[in-house]
This record gives C-alpha cells, structure tokens and sequence, in this order.
C-alpha cells in the first residue's frame, strides 16, 4: 500500500489525523472523556499552524513588520541629523 506524498502527508500523518478525528468524534459522541478531545483538538491545532499557509501568513506578517520598523528607524536617524546649512548661513 502506498500513499500520495506529493501534498507532504505521509503515512504517519494520514493515520494520525485519521485517529485524532476519531477521537474527537468518539468524544462527541460520549464515548471518550473530553480530555481526549481536548487532546485531537490540540494536535489539530498544531497542525494548522504548521501548514504552509499559516507559516506563509505569519512569515509575511515579520516580513511586514520588520519592514515597518527599519522605515521608523531610518525616519528617527533622519530627524536626529544636524539641518543642512542654507543659502543664508554659508560663510563668505
């Protein structure tokens, strides 16, 4: 038996999942305590947030603010320079 692994799931993954949906719908259903539920719902969790869409989100979110914070760096350095001489306070 072989699985698809071109999306990144592997056979781990795919049982895995497949077990924590289990346990979340056994918990539901009453037959499990919800701190088994609470344990799928946990690595569902877990699983979302290591999705390349999440960590895609939240890389161009640093990205953004980063950005933002190098521009109000450059912004404050710039007000902290001495004003450049003008026409009327050249010597001569």
């Amino acid at each position: 038996m072989t699985f698809d692994t071109s999306h990144g799931q592997t056979a781990v993954n795919i049982v895995t999942n497949g077990t924590a949906a289990g346990i979340v719908i056994s918990a539901v259903l009453s037959f499990l305590p919800p701190t088994a539920a609470m344990v799928a719902l946990v690595w569902y969790f877990i699983q979302i947030w290591e999705s390349k869409t999440v960590r895609g989100w939240v890389s161009r979110r640093r990205t953004r603010k980063l950005a933002r914070m190098k521009a109000a760096v450059l912004l404050m350095e710039a007000q902290m320079q001495p004003p450049l001489p003008g026409p009327e306070e050249k010597n001569g």
